[in-house]
Order: C-alpha cells, then structure tokens, then sequence
C-alpha cells in the first residue's frame, strides 16, 4: 500500500495539504492508497513510518522551528524507507537545488508562494507517485530489503537460494549463488516479508521454494539448483511437494 504522510509545522498549511490529499484519495477509489496522517513535526513523522511492505509518499516543509530541517527529515526518512516519495511544500524555492547536494532523489518542490497552484500539484504527485508504485513497487517481495548503518542494499528475491540462522547472535546469513552475507534480522520476520515463495525446511532455514529443484523423501532432503542438499523435517516436506 501507497501511505500518505503530510508534515508542517504550520496548522493551516498542514490542515490545507492534507485536506487536499484525502480528497484525492476519495475520488480514486481503484487506488490501493491510505492518509497515513499529518503532522506538525519530524519527530511526529518519524515515530509513525510504514511498516515493512509498505511505500510512503511524503509531502514536507523544509523549514521547522526544529533542530533538524526538512532535508535532515527527508534523510532519516529515505534511511528507514528506501522506496519513499519525496515531495517539499515550501515559502524557500531558492532551496530547492539542495535536494541534490542531500541526493534526496524528491519527485517535486512545491512553491507556497503560488497557492492557486499547490492543490492541483499535490494531486499530480499522487498520481505519478501511484503510477511508480504499482509499476515497481507493487510486489514488496521482489526485493529483499537490507538496511545497513545510513545505507540499503536490495537483493532480488528470487536469487536467494536460502537463509540460515548464523552463529553470530541476532544475525541470519542469506545464502546466494557463491556468496554468504550475514544481516541482523530474524527468520520469522524475514518469513513474514518475503511471502509465500518461501518456506521452512527446518526450524533454522528458510528455503526459496523457486530453487529447489528435487525433494528426496526418503533422504528427507531438498536439492537446490545450485547444488546445494539441504536436510528437511518429515513436517515440512510438504511444503515443497
């Protein structure tokens, strides 16, 4: 799902940008699209970021009467969603060539001092937004996800042959064709995000059901396109049969 977060630090704009929104929203009923909500600070926003699965499309203010600005804001939220839409709303056209030196990568900037014009470009974000979204987007278990220090790294699902629990506490090593990369995470959640196409051979391994390629039954094993044997439970054989 599209979310929507709407961030101002001034009550009338933030009123006006977000009434604009859900107005939109209503009137595209065939849009997988939410008001996630409108808030009058970074620190709101940021405790309220979408889940795993989910894009956000976020309109902002650059300047709060913060410590941190709407670049800062926009960088935590690129950092935490990596397939966010940014937009700025601001009174400060002459910043808009920062968005660059931040590689903030926003869809629009947004002039308040043209108000007449600001509902009709709010729309047209969502629309392209939406557009972007259902075209690359749409799908979450396309990619794996990997969120590393400010950084992300995306791995295609389909080219993880399996994930083990590590040696290393807390962590989990995603096995590839001839590479081994360990990630703090757990197998549930992992589970959880990647879907369907993935299954549990063992409580400690959770296998992409698209690699393998035979089950030996009697052997209790799953062999993998690259080779690879993997031990299976009785229980969950089932699961690749």
């Amino acid at each position: 799902m599209l979310k929507l977060y709407f961030c101002d630090d001034n009550p009338a704009w933030l009123s006006a940008f977000s009434d604009y929104g859900k107005k939109a929203i209503l009137l595209k009923t065939e849009w997988d699209v939410s008001f996630a909500g409108a808030y009058s600070t970074p620190q709101e926003l940021l405790a309220a970021l979408p889940e795993a699965g989910d894009t956000g499309l976020y309109f902002l203010d650059i300047d709060f009467q913060e410590t941190m600005d709407g670049f800062a804001l926009a960088q935590k939220i690129r950092a935490a969603d990596p397939r966010a839409f940014l937009v700025f709303i601001t009174a400060h056209a002459d910043l808009a060539p920062l968005t660059f030196r931040y590689r903030l990568e926003a869809m629009d900037f947004i002039s308040k001092d043209r108000p007449s014009s600001v509902r009709g470009r709010i729309v047209e974000c969502i629309d392209d937004a939406y557009a972007r979204y259902e075209a690359f987007c749409g799908n979450s278990q396309d990619y794996l996800t990997l969120r590393r220090g400010n950084g992300t790294e995306n791995i295609p699902a389909a080219s993880i042959l399996f994930i083990r629990t590590s040696t290393v506490p807390h962590q989990v090593e995603i096995c590839l064709p001839g590479e081994i990369t360990g990630y703090y995470a757990t197998l549930d959640g992992l589970e959880k995000e990647l879907g369907e196409d993935f299954a549990r051979c063992h409580r400690s391994c959770l296998v992409n059901k698209k690699q393998v390629v035979s089950v030996r039954k009697k052997e209790r094993e799953l062999v993998l396109k690259d080779g690879s044997v993997l031990k299976c439970s009785y229980r969950n054989l089932r699961f690749f049969l």
